[in-house]
């Protein structure tokens, strides 16, 4: 069913959002009433202790195509997580490049060497150039005229 056909009949974008029928998400971030969007010093509605799915398992992509089917921005449609990743994301681009480089190298400097570069003494390298060109015969056919 399409997208178009689904919101013709359909009252909320929640209702159009593929998971609908499998989903028990309370803070869905396609439902309008939901924590995500309410008004500030209002309580919408928001996940609690003992609910079977807390996060929402749509794609980002298919939530962000719903909410502009229903008009709104695509960005309404992000989740809790989402959200604050975009906000650190924009934070750590806003920083000149010297400054982002520096935080970088000093991250760099902190994590441990990886073992990837110091080789195993235990693994063997000798292992034949061809595969292919040991034993057997050509062609992988056996007998034949």
């Amino acid at each position: 069913m399409t997208l178009a056909v689904k919101r013709a009949r359909a009252y909320e974008p929640f209702e159009t959002c593929p998971r609908f029928e499998i989903c028990s998400v309370n803070d869905c971030p396609l439902d309008p009433g939901a924590t995500l969007h309410a008004e500030s010093g209002k309580q919408g509605r928001s996940s609690i202790p003992g609910d079977p799915e807390t996060r929402c398992r749509a794609h980002r992509s298919t939530r962000e195509s719903v909410a502009v089917a229903y008009g709104y921005s695509p960005e309404w449609a992000r989740t809790h997580r989402e959200v604050r990743r975009d906000a650190k994301r924009a934070a750590w681009l806003a920083l000149p490049l010297e400054e982002r480089e520096r935080r970088l190298k000093a991250l760099t400097a902190k994590r441990p060497k990886s073992s990837a570069s110091d080789p195993d003494p235990d693994f063997d390298t000798d292992l034949p150039d061809d595969p292919g060109s040991e034993g057997g015969d050509s062609g992988g056919q056996s007998g034949g005229s």
